[in-house]
């Protein structure tokens, strides 16, 4: 189909895609990993305990890594989310050409409103038959959660998104504790929150989630490793907490301090707007392609 249509180049979404181009072919591909494979895979696997699990997860690291570091001999460029995953890139082999183009957002779909904010409520959002989804969900709802409801007994911690894993669906029976699944709209939920909440363990990659609740100008409570690659900082545009207890203290005190929430949610809707608007990445992603389809074109001509 290539060359019966005279394609000027080829796209290529997620690592897995990457297989279907020909590397005889002499047309420019792009491909844009959005999180490097590599870097998500060792992190499985420095956190998985039991033998088996890691044995797994070397397997899965081993494969990713071959793939990765061969990317070079087939695309003109790669394109990454966050500069994080560009440099686990760049360690594997250092002559692949990258670019970090961070995620956006929708600022005008994603945007503050009227809703009414419910006392003592808390959101976590994202596709919770994902891994670190499920993992997140499952240790807030275990470790951190119940430290909180000691000292705030009317909380409440939705868990809204997309094929909840059974894991998921069975911490709904505990108490303060709502699944909702898939829903048409997560936006209503957000903004009825008073915080949104990212227990992230592991994973890699800039997280939408955060950026749309920034941008829904909602106060955050969230792990560090939850903001890689993101141009933000602890205690300017949000709270970051690592162990259980730290992450419960940080998220009570934002429930009785309502100064804090409005100024942590403010600074973080600045940032959003300013940084990780639809319209400033797209730009940047076609800057990128046009780039490397006149180097292609350039080159054939001569």
């Amino acid at each position: 189909m290539c060359d019966e249509e005279h394609i000027d180049l080829i796209f290529v979404d997620l690592l897995m895609m990457t297989q279907y181009v020909d590397p005889r072919s002499h047309i420019p591909a792009v491909v844009d990993l959005h999180d490097s494979m590599t870097h998500l895979a060792t992190r499985m696997f420095r956190s998985e305990r039991g033998w088996r699990k890691r044995l797994s997860a070397y397997g899965l690291l081993w494969s990713v890594r071959r793939l990765e570091k061969a990317l070079g001999k087939v695309f003109s460029l790669i394109v990454t989310n966050s500069s994080v995953d560009e440099q686990v890139l760049k360690r594997l082999s250092p002559a692949l050409r990258t670019l970090t183009i961070p995620n956006g957002v929708d600022t005008d779909f994603f945007s503050p409103d009227s809703t009414a904010v419910e006392a003592d409520k808390l959101v976590f959002t994202g596709v919770m038959g994902y891994a670190p989804n499920e993992d997140a969900a499952v240790h807030f709802a275990e470790d951190v959660f119940p430290l909180i409801r000691e000292k705030r007994p009317n909380a409440r911690f939705w868990i809204v998104g997309s094929e909840p894993s059974e894991r998921v669906k069975a911490l709904g029976k505990r108490p303060g504790i709502a699944v909702a699944g898939n829903v048409a709209d997560i936006r209503p939920y957000v903004r009825s929150a008073q915080l949104f909440v990212c227990p992230l363990r592991v994973g890699s990659g800039v997280k939408n989630k955060i950026l749309a609740a920034m941008a829904m100008e909602k106060a955050i409570v969230a792990t560090p490793l939850s903001i890689d690659g993101l141009a933000v900082a602890d205690n300017r545009e949000l709270l970051l907490a690592q162990d259980p207890q730290s992450f419960a203290e940080r998220v009570v005190r934002l429930l009785i301090d309502h100064d804090e929430v409005r100024r942590l949610g403010s600074n973080g809707l600045a940032c959003v707007r300013s940084k990780y608007s639809w319209g400033a990445m797209g730009n940047s992603l076609d800057n990128a392609i046009r780039s490397v389809a006149t180097s292609a074109a350039q080159r054939a001509a001569k």
